[in-house]
């Protein structure tokens, strides 16, 4: 799916030799597509060869409920922003329809309101809303759902506590869970992952990807949201593109890029395969704290191995990170059975062991080139 629009947005048109095809999207946001889309998305389509005009219907904390009840009462509540050659225009007192109307866009994004976008009931809507974007825009196009990012450990916003327990990891998750849901409900097939990059780079960067405990870092933080937005958009790798802004260095544009690259690698994928199982989470690779624990060897009737281990406690917040959503696992539920039955076999010569995680050793490098630019 994600193929295909690739193919429909960027490169169906056939162009006279030199000519660029420019790339419209609009989001219907918030704060967080501003921290999204808003600066460094333009510079890095434009380092790669690709030409962007993004637009963006804001309103501060609005969610997928009054976006829609915008639809019908016809409320000038929206800031309209726009990015045309790099250069950023604003228009307040703006309607929704107004806004869908001023350009053709090849691309609309929605997104639901951050404290409730891993909460499924707030999503009732979501189709309406829908339904108004078809109708009043001014050509054919193709919808996207931008998940957002979870909050920080320290974040007090409404919401975070009653929803998620306080606890990044359980937001994170229930935003994969929801979204993955609920656009599956009403047709959306593609999603722009910034929540699993977000998360993928607080793995090596720690818990310092929020200025407030829940708005993106003004620097590196926005960069990781960027880069996601910008392979999701052109289908190209953003590692190794040249452009990163002056605020930060070669290390972190190295952590963002890569962050962005697993988040998009990991949305294309149907399924991923896991082979280790840690306390009932999956994993492709083994959690560097477990590695030398000791394993069984699990095979299911389909003839799909596993390694599983149950520790006491928990894996660290960084290394569940790691760990893949049930929604991305073919035999799920098959192979927690197996794991629940507890038939496995201990891992003989010819059996797989738990070698090590390559992701996570990389990890610990950029970790200390992280460190290395930031204090020497």
């Amino acid at each position: 799916m994600m193929r295909q629009l690739l193919s429909v947005l960027v490169f169906a048109c056939m162009l006279p030799a030199g000519a660029q095809k420019v790339l419209k999207i609009l989001a219907i946001g918030n704060s967080f597509s501003i921290d999204a889309i808003e600066q460094n998305l333009y510079e890095l389509a434009h380092a790669q060869g690709d030409s962007l005009v993004i637009g963006n219907a804001y309103i501060g904390g609005c969610s997928i409920d009054r976006h829609w009840g915008n639809t019908y009462n016809g409320k000038t509540d929206y800031s309209y922003r726009k990015i045309i050659g790099g250069k950023r225009t604003i228009q307040d007192k703006k309607t929704l329809k107004e806004i869908i109307q001023d350009d053709e866009w090849d691309l609309i994004t929605v997104q639901q309101a951050s404290p409730v976008s891993g909460v499924p009931d707030t999503y009732v809507h979501l189709n309406d809303l829908m339904d108004y974007v078809r109708q009043t825009a001014r050509k054919p196009f193709h919808f996207a759902f931008h998940e957002t990012w979870a909050y920080s450990k320290d974040c007090v916003r409404k919401g975070y506590n009653e929803y998620y327990q306080g606890s990044p990891l359980i937001m994170y998750r229930s935003i994969l869970n929801t979204v993955w849901q609920e656009t599956r409900k009403v047709g959306i097939n593609d999603i722009i992952p910034s929540g699993v990059s977000i998360q993928r780079a607080r793995a090596i960067l720690g818990d310092s990807l929020n200025r407030d405990g829940f708005h993106l870092e003004k620097t590196y933080g926005r960069y990781v949201a960027a880069c996601t937005w910008c392979e999701f958009l052109t289908g190209k790798s953003v590692l190794n593109n040249p452009y990163f802004p002056q605020t930060i260095n070669p290390a972190l544009a190295l952590v963002a890029q890569r962050a962005a690259h697993e988040a998009m690698t990991f949305q294309k994928a149907a399924y991923i395969e896991p082979a280790y199982c840690v306390n009932g989470e999956f994993y492709e690779e083994c959690p560097l704290s477990v590695r030398n624990a000791s394993w069984r060897y699990y095979t299911a009737p389909s003839g799909k191995g596993i390694m599983a281990v149950t520790i006491p406690g928990n894996l660290p917040d960084e290394e569940r990170f790691y760990a893949i959503p049930e929604f991305k696992i073919k035999h799920a539920a098959e192979l927690k059975e197996l794991i629940q039955n507890g038939k496995g076999k201990k891992p003989g010569k010819k059996q797989p062991v738990a070698t090590g995680a390559t992701l996570q050793e990389q990890d610990m490098l950029l970790k200390e080139m992280v460190h290395k630019f930031r204090f020497e």
